[in-house]
């Protein structure tokens, strides 16, 4: 396995001290490594090349303002062509990642350092982009990965958090401290407090300096040392001018002689505004010194406030004054806090766990991108897989085809049947970003447009030579592959997906020789389109989904209380903030109601913001893509199956509640009043309606025994219509009327 390593530059930084210890130690882990610095090579560099592991410059900034430097690094991807490549700090994550996609990398990794207060909307926006080609976003702490969620609104298991680490040499002896200040031109006696970091206002060097006149007269001989450098150095020295501290405070510039530092200081600060996962913090921890940390960003993730550290305000000078003077006044309690907090840093945040860690998520990219097919897991995807087992048993000899995006990222490996992957664009979670801003439905459905046709093409490309194998295509809402027509006799069976398709689209309807479908497509197509639909009703698992006893809820946190639960994807179309919203409204009313999302998708970072606004971040638990097994059991769990969609054609979230004897609350729209009989099975409610819908779910969950007679019939009326295996018998029929020859089905 061979990764890349793409730093911004190689100066010194806290970024670049981890691609150092991260490139340094790869190579024990298997992984054959190599660095490149965009901008500049720098004081890292060559300790990472003297260390064996080779560094290359490419130079420029690759962006808008230097297209060529941008094509340059595209040339260096695909000339080394590494498995893995892995971008840190924020330009290298921006076009380096571009790059990578652009060069067809495997896998790509975006490490997040720290917690932006502001990034610009258009790196917003290419980042929303780039998540979906990007295997994980590896954040450096906890704190970084919930502010990256919400600032850039992507799925949570897009992110993964492994702590930035640090190369541990020996803890540093007291009797060193005498040396090490004799070194720095110390008396042995000073009072000495340091802190290590950028020359920025995020530091909060100017905070650090204020507190330290608050001791100036308290504390007889203190000395600050701050190791760093920076834009702000021209104020921190006016600053000490000004507060008459000057002789107290040394400013030393860059230091690699870290370790000295450590063992001249009596306490380490890190009076930053806001943070990532400050390296020098850990460090200091490390090295042996009692620190004060501000309560930002990861900093409380890493110091546990009076065990192994101190944690005050940020921006708070006289709290940060008290807690220094409180360590240098209490020697047991500087004693007990150093050797906790030693111990805590080296079990924690060692670079050997990091790098253990790193390996491991590169092997799991390569493992999931080497699967011979990966769909999205949707509902019309479920049932194609469904209806693609069945066909195999049945004698089809069943072929997937899915897309290999060139821009996006189809995730959920499956296994059990032959596939091809046809590379073309998947833009579908950009679209749906842009679905639910004003004036961009154009640019949406064009985007839509370009991903159906590309996909088309190529599909009819693979499947259009003589030599390739075929009796049918079945295609999913892909109409325009009935070209295939003009270059090869073979049927073509078109899945209607739900609706009535663009306009654009409607030429090639009258072209296929079978449009299938069910839901809402079954009562209105063969109307609107002059065209016969063949309904194919969508099936379930009876056996796995069935009422079961035993549930998840303790497991969950949930004991004691009422569930409603949502299975879906997180699109325009499935209307969440309704859902939100009159989940608001129960909760008034009955505060030990909790609501479980399943599933994933574009907008899950807007969703969960919009839980954050209405403070109900408690009881909302989104528990992210679930694989089939445990969906029985989730239904079990619930007391109530809800689905608030805008527009469905043949929900299978309604399906499965049903079959494990659980009541639905619905919208009245589309196909699933065909699923759903108002007071029979469930409730029917008017679209976007938010007292109604409430008013439902508050009614099913005062009446238990309305619940439990909706979901009986629900399981009746599911054993009755809904069977995969009669289903399957009813599709190959249409096969076989279209062809006499042996069965071999592409879908």
């Amino acid at each position: 396995m061979k990764a890349l390593l793409l730093c911004q530059n190689l100066g010194v930084g806290g970024a670049e001290e981890l691609v150092l210890g991260a490139s340094t130690h790869l190579p024990s882990a298997g992984v054959d490594t190599k660095v490149v610095a965009i901008t500049g090579r720098g004081q890292v560099a060559d300790e990472i090349a003297r260390a064996g592991v080779p560094v290359e410059l490419s130079s420029g900034q690759p962006g808008p303002r230097d297209p060529a430097a941008f094509a340059r690094l595209v040339q260096l991807l695909r000339r080394e062509r590494p498995d893995v490549v892995h971008t840190y700090l924020l330009n290298a994550c921006l076009y380096g990642r571009l790059a990578a996609v652009l060069a067809r990398v495997p896998v790509i990794l975006a490490a997040e350092q720290n917690v932006y207060l502001r990034k610009r909307r258009r790196h917003i926006w290419l980042e929303r982009l780039l998540a979906s080609r990007t295997f994980r976003i590896v954040a450096c702490c906890q704190a970084v990965a919930d502010r990256y969620c919400r600032q850039v609104e992507i799925r949570s298991d897009k992110i993964a958090v492994v702590y930035n680490a640090v190369r541990f040499g020996p803890e540093p002896a007291w009797a060193e401290r005498g040396p090490a200040r004799a070194r720095l031109g110390l008396p042995p006696d000073a009072t000495v407090v340091g802190t290590l970091g950028r020359l920025t206002e995020q530091k909060g060097h100017l905070v650090l300096l204020r507190a330290v006149a608050e001791l100036r007269d308290r504390v007889p001989g203190l000395v600050l040392l701050i190791a760093g450098e920076g834009p702000m150095r021209g104020e921190l020295e006016t600053t000490a001018e000004r507060l008459d501290i000057a002789d107290r405070v040394r400013l030393l510039g860059v230091r690699r002689d870290r370790d000295s530092l450590y063992a001249a200081m009596d306490v380490f600060v890190l009076p930053s505004l806001w943070e990532g996962l400050s390296l020098a913090l850990v460090e200091a921890m490390g090295a042996g010194r009692p620190v004060i940390a501000t309560r930002v960003g990861g900093n409380p993730e890493v110091v546990e406030h009076g065990r192994t550290g101190l944690l005050v305000s940020p921006n708070d000078p006289v709290s940060l004054a008290e807690a220094i003077e409180s360590l240098l006044l209490d020697a047991e309690l500087a004693k007990a806090l150093r050797s906790a907090a030693s111990l805590e840093a080296r079990a924690r945040f060692s670079i050997e766990q990091h790098v253990e860690q790193i390996a491991a998520l590169y092997r799991q990219g390569l493992a999931e991108r080497a699967n011979p097919l990966s769909m999205m897991r949707g509902g019309g995807e479920t049932r194609d897989l469904a209806f693609a087992r069945h066909l195999t048993d049945l004698g089809c000899e069943v072929t997937l085809v899915s897309v290999d995006p060139l821009i996006g990222r189809v995730r959920y490996p499956i296994e059990g049947f032959r596939a091809h992957l046809v590379p073309a664009p998947y833009l579908r979670d950009f679209v749906y970003h842009l679905m639910v801003l004003p004036k961009a439905g154009r640019l949406a459905a064009l985007l839509l447009s370009q991903d159906v046709k590309r996909f088309s093409k190529r599909v009819v490309d693979l499947v259009a030579s003589p030599t390739y194998e075929i009796d049918v295509l079945q295609a999913a809402g892909l109409y325009p592959v009935v070209e295939v027509r003009r270059r090869r006799q073979i049927a073509v069976v078109i899945r209607n997906q739900g609706g009535l398709p663009p306009r654009w689209l409607r030429r090639y309807v009258a072209l296929a020789d079978a449009v299938i479908g069910d839901g809402w497509d079954a009562g209105h197509f063969e109307t609107a389109m002059g065209r016969e639909l063949i309904e194919i009703p969508g099936g379930v698992d009876a056996d796995l989904f069935r009422p079961l006893a035993a549930s998840p809820r303790a497991e969950l946190g949930l004991g004691g209380r009422e569930v409603l639960l949502y299975v879906g994807r997180f699109v325009p179309l499935k209307n969440l903030p309704l859902l939100v919203e009159s989940f608001a409204a129960v909760h008034r009313e009955r505060p030990q109601t909790s609501l479980v999302l399943v599933g994933e998708g574009a907008l899950e970072g807007k969703v969960r913001a919009h839980v954050r606004r209405l403070g109900l971040e408690q009881s909302v638990l989104f528990l992210g893509q679930q694989p089939h097994e445990r969906l029985a059991e989730l239904y079990a769990m619930c007391d109530l199956v809800v689905l608030s969609s805008s527009f469905d054609n043949s929900p299978n979230a309604v399906l499965e509640a049903g079959a494990c004897e659980r009541a639905v609350v619905a919208t009245d729209v589309g196909g699933v009043p065909r699923y759903v009989t108002d007071g029979e099975n469930g409730i029917l409610v008017e679209p976007n309606d938010v007292v109604g819908f409430s008013r439902a779910m508050l009614r099913l969950l005062a009446e238990p025994a309305l619940r439990q007679e909706m979901g009986r019939a629900g399981r009746r009326r599911v054993l009755e219509r809904h069977n995969w295996r009669r289903s399957a018998e009813k599709l190959l029929a249409v096969y076989e009327s279209l062809t006499c020859s042996g069965m071999r089905s592409e879908a």
